[in-house]
């Protein structure tokens, strides 16, 4: 596996390999709440699940995190930024509404774009645009949201930060193309977890069993280890050439599986305006994908 992201995929491959892997982040809710029921309170499940691939991680690329001076600056503010993101979208989704936790995470594209022009020198392409309106409609639409009626709560600034610090991450990914994307993916995994434990701390959650953790580990090991992680490090990999804005547009599909999975196997009907939010992140996967890298 590693052996073959080593390698700089053709541009369109790459962007159809992150919508089909970034679809299986919308089933993670089922592994997810899988190590809840064993006894993992809330964001200590979250915390367990992204500890384990750390292991693995050090051990492919512990030597090369440490050796590669050149980098620290990057792998220690890439995977902090990163860190933060991922860590404050899960607590928002515990401590706030799920629907506009979301909604304020996958602002995402846009915060790439902005930044994109500021610090990678990209051109705000009016195609690009169009995309990040038709994905926010596609993501109110296929979530139910309505946006005429948005009213913002304290807790939602969690979602709102997870989109810009994920957002900075990217584009320090992108402006580093030559780091070791191993080496940064177990440092935003570090900084999760420790965002985690800060967060477990403060909100005074008790420490699970040692039996507990002992029967989500299989789960946590197969979903973490064999799924997600494979996902993430192939994101993180095409972010190193590929817009950061892009990346984020493509990662809606997370949305669009989470959505139907739910209907599937939780039995949640979706109604007409869901599927056609679901056909517009479609519709947006396409324009990004055929379009990257034109003048339009």
């Amino acid at each position: 596996m590693f052996t073959l992201l080593d390698k700089q995929m053709e541009k369109k491959t790459a962007m159809i390999s992150v919508f089909l892997c970034t679809s299986v982040w919308g089933l993670l809710w089922i592994p997810l709440r899988m190590i809840e029921s064993f006894g993992l309170q809330s964001l200590w499940a979250n915390t367990f699940f992204i500890l384990m691939p750390i292991p693995l991680l050090m051990a492919v690329s512990g030597r090369t995190l440490i050796q590669d001076r050149a980098h620290y600056g990057l792998y220690f503010w890439a995977g902090l930024t990163v860190g933060l993101g991922f860590m404050f979208y899960t607590l928002g989704l515990l401590v706030g509404s799920v629907t506009k936790t979301t909604l304020l995470f996958y602002l995402t594209p846009l915060w790439s774009s902005i930044l994109g022009i500021l610090f990678l020198g990209e051109r705000g392409r009016p195609v690009l645009w169009l995309a990040h309106g038709l994905g926010l409609l596609g993501l109110a639409l296929i979530m139910n949201l309505n946006v005429f009626d948005l009213q913002l709560d304290p807790t939602d600034i969690w979602g709102f930060l997870s989109g810009i610090f994920w957002s900075i991450g990217s584009v320090l990914v992108r402006r580093y193309p030559k780091a070791n994307y191993l080496a940064l993916n177990l440092s935003h995994y570090s900084f999760a977890v420790l965002v985690g434990l800060i967060g477990v701390l403060i909100m005074g959650l008790p420490v699970p069993e040692l039996y507990s953790m002992a029967k989500a580990l299989p789960v946590g090991i197969i979903a973490s280890c064999l799924i997600f992680l494979p996902a993430m490090l192939l994101i993180f990999r095409v972010t190193q050439y590929i817009s950061p804005a892009v990346v984020g547009i493509l990662m809606l599909s997370e949305v669009f599986c989470a959505v139907i999975s739910a209907s599937i196997f939780l039995g949640e009907t979706m109604v007409w305006f869901q599927w056609i939010g679901a056909g517009f992140i479609i519709i947006t996967a396409v324009i990004v994908t055929l379009t990257e890298g034109e003048k339009i």
